[in-house]
């Protein structure tokens, strides 16, 4: 019985990921535009996501709601797994690199509403992040025996503390914008 159950959790797990990874997820819609490129999200009033700053100055006086939903992204890898981000993001290919992209449409999904990054495409690759008034909520699979025997491990920050850690002075702005800038699209994964 144990081995029938596991094997259902496994094949479960690799129909969800085929699934991400065919870009069946609906993050087609949002822009793949770094901070200040003018991105707009696809729910104004959706809390998770927010819209760029039309400015084309950087200011040191960054705020909140001046960033998009693809630079809180890599704010919150930075303060996750910033060895990864930085590994992966400068790979080139149509299935390498980071890929962001947005679980949405199935409402008894757990994780709907949240966006992620990952970078191989397993379980344990993505971040999923999102963002409640200001409150960035974080879920990332936690293996135990197995991949497939694994949970979700909560945390969360405040995105003021991401930008006053990762994003509160020139240098480090150019930085995460540079790894924003190479950051794909989930749904041109393979293209």
């Amino acid at each position: 019985m144990f081995k029938k159950m596991l094997y259902i959790i496994g094949l479960a797990s690799l129909v969800s990921l085929v699934l991400v990874g065919c870009g069946k997820s609906q993050s087609a819609k949002q822009s793949d535009k770094p901070y200040g490129a003018g991105q707009t999200s696809k729910k104004a009033s959706s809390s998770s996501m927010t819209t760029s700053s039309s400015s084309n100055s950087q200011s040191n006086d960054v705020t909140t709601s001046n960033l998009d939903n693809k630079t809180i992204g890599v704010l919150a890898m930075l303060y996750k797994r910033p060895d990864y981000l930085k590994s992966y993001v400068n790979e080139k290919g149509p299935v390498s690199g980071v890929f962001y992209g947005t679980r949405e449409g199935d409402e008894k999904d757990s994780l709907n509403g949240y966006s992620f990054m990952t970078g191989e495409g397993d379980p344990t690759s993505y971040l999923y992040y999102k963002n409640e008034n200001g409150m960035i909520k974080l879920k990332e699979w936690i293996p135990r025996d197995s991949v497939a025997d694994g949970y979700f491990k909560s945390s969360s920050i405040s995105l003021k503390q991401l930008i006053a850690d990762y994003y509160s002075d020139q240098y480090k702005q150019s930085e995460v914008n540079g790894y924003v800038n190479k950051v794909k699209l989930d749904s041109n994964y393979g293209k």
